[in-house]
């Protein structure tokens, strides 16, 4: 009897060492397939932390170049007289870094008439400014944006009263020519801005209150005088 039962104490020492060997070696088998950044106890897996994305440093939303179309409106400079503003049409060339914008800028005003005179005018120049973020709106959001614009502006004013004719005689009879009636004057131009925009990856669409200030221009003969009108424009461009 004894010698059984010490026979049955062996076997059953004996599975239990089996036992654990053949569990090791599936929890070898099972360390050794499970994937970088993961370890597996038994049939259970537990996520280990993965190694951060890198960043590019700069992003699309970074860097941005805008090209955008204008419609404007600016009011009569002086009282009285054709205005040489009125409604206009142009366009803006920029690039976005970082919310900081900087582009350059042309429009023509159609200006006005009264009778046979007439007025239009042309500004170039460029822009600068900061869109603040204000909220999120569909796949972009909405921008607040206060811009500073300056440069160049050429005033044209047409009066057929002043056209002169000149006749020339030559060996075979006389010709005339008629001079032009159109003058202009040029000037710089200080244009202070606040704009509403929304923006998102591909298009930007907005509008913006200005305040034109032409601080020395000497127009129709007269002496050098200040300007100042206001007005807006309604913006629509592209982002690439």
């Amino acid at each position: 009897m004894a010698v059984m039962v010490r026979s049955l104490n062996a076997r059953a020492a004996a599975a239990v060492v089996v036992g654990l060997a053949l569990n090791a070696a599936l929890a070898r088998t099972a360390y050794a397939d499970a994937p970088i950044g993961t370890s597996q106890i038994g049939t259970s897996q537990v996520v280990g932390s993965e190694a951060p994305a890198i960043e590019p440093l700069v992003t699309h939303q970074d860097v941005s170049f805008n090209l955008n179309g204008k419609a404007a409106y600016l009011s009569p400079p002086i009282r009285g007289g054709t205005t040489p503003f009125d409604m206009g049409y142009g366009g803006a060339l920029g690039v976005t870094i970082s919310g900081v914008y900087v582009g350059a800028s042309f429009i023509y005003f159609l200006g006005g008439k009264d009778v046979t005179l007439s007025d239009h005018s042309m500004f170039y120049g460029v822009e600068a400014g900061y869109a603040i973020k204000l909220t999120a709106l569909g796949r972009g959001g909405l921008v607040l944006r206060p811009q500073l614009g300056g440069g160049g502006v050429s005033v044209y004013h047409t009066d057929p009263s002043t056209a002169k004719v000149d006749v020339v005689s030559t060996a075979s009879g006389s010709r005339s020519s008629k001079s032009s009636d159109t003058t202009s004057v040029s000037s710089f131009y200080i244009a202070p801005q606040l704009g509403l925009m929304y923006a998102d990856e591909r298009f930007l669409l907005g509008a913006t209150g200005t305040t034109m200030i032409l601080p020395s221009i000497a127009y129709a003969g007269g002496a050098a005088t200040t300007w100042v009108s206001y007005g807006g424009e309604a913006i629509a461009g592209v982002r690439f």
